[in-house]
């Protein structure tokens, strides 16, 4: 159920993206000079991680609502994180071209709630050791980690979403110069 609303919002947002793109792309006529919007390289890489990490979880979550995955005193908290989060994923990716900084929290938050349903099936009996003490599965997996194309494709494209995050966060400053952050003194 909550899948539908997702997709229904996700179909909303991009009706309207696409009425406002033509006044967007043409906006130096009515935006003031001081607020008119300039995309950068970060904000479209940014902006693609999210659209990728809400394809993936889509993709991931399809079919679960409604079964015994969604109703697991272990595995029911996981999709209801996985579905929270895609939504944060659609807002960040909304708010990429509004407020940048605000979107990367909401992608690295939403990243974060994502990533424990991927690792549950890429790994399930070291998750359950780990996350599930007292947890039993009605059929026993295969132990060790389990290389599902999705859930580790949904997994590297978190890890990349979560990097465009921090480097949108930590701002313009060179990563790998430290020192050229530091102003000379006036003395």
């Amino acid at each position: 159920m909550l899948r539908t609303y997702t997709l229904t919002g996700l179909l909303i947002l991009v009706c309207l993206a696409g009425m406002l793109a033509p006044a967007l792309i043409d906006a130096r006529h009515w935006w003031p000079r001081k607020r008119r919007m300039k995309l950068n390289l970060g904000q479209v890489f940014q902006a693609g991680s999210f659209l990728l990490c809400i394809f993936l979880a889509l993709r991931i979550t399809e079919g679960l609502d409604g079964t015994e995955f969604s109703g697991g005193w272990l595995t029911g908290p996981l999709l209801s994180m996985a579905a929270l989060g895609t939504v944060l994923f659609i807002l960040a990716l909304v708010l990429t071209f509004l407020f940048p900084r605000v979107a990367a929290l909401l992608g690295l938050g939403s990243s974060l709630l994502c990533l424990p349903l991927y690792c549950f099936f890429l790994a399930p009996v070291p998750f359950n050791r780990v996350f599930g003490r007292g947890h039993e599965f009605k059929v026993q997996p295969a132990p060790g980690f389990h290389l599902h194309v999705w859930p580790l494709t949904a997994l590297l494209a978190s890890v990349v979403a979560v990097y465009v995050c921090v480097r949108r966060l930590v701002g313009n400053s060179p990563v790998g110069n430290p020192v050229g952050n530091v102003r000379p003194s006036r003395g």
